[in-house]
């Protein structure tokens, strides 16, 4: 037992370590990185114009400084940082909306839909159970 007993402790020590360093990646992204990756797939699949793409990049780059600083600030309290990036996403869905055309604007809004309900699937949310018809 004495033996074993070192080896356990550093498999704890690990695992803590491990998950400390996973959580902390998600708040470490650069946010010029995320905006120029963001807008490249806007650019792609709304078929932005250069002119446009320009001002996307702008927005993007803006918001993905403010989401940085907000996971930064709240990441205690996911109530408050949640309320405050639906109200970041509004300003910036506005932003987006005063140069891109209304189709882009309508497919955009859908592709966020879709990304939406692919995250929440992601989450795992379970089915509803199967209703049991007396069989």
């Amino acid at each position: 037992m004495k033996k074993l007993m070192p080896s356990i402790v550093m498999l704890l020590f690990a695992l803590v370590l491990t998950s400390t360093i996973n959580a902390q990646g998600r708040f470490n992204i650069d946010p010029k990185e995320a905006a120029e990756k963001q807008t490249e797939t806007m650019t792609k699949s709304l078929a932005l114009s250069e002119a446009q793409a320009a001002k996307v990049q702008e927005v993007n780059l803006k918001y993905a400084e403010k989401r940085q600083e907000l996971f930064r600030s709240q990441r205690d309290d996911r109530s408050q940082m949640r309320s405050a990036m639906r109200e970041m996403n509004t300003a910036r869905m506005a932003e987006l909306k005063k140069f891109l055309t209304a189709e882009q604007y309508t497919k955009y809004e859908e592709v966020q839909a879709e990304e939406r309900k692919n995250r929440r699937g992601k989450r795992g949310k379970r089915p509803a159970p199967k209703e049991d018809n007396g069989k």
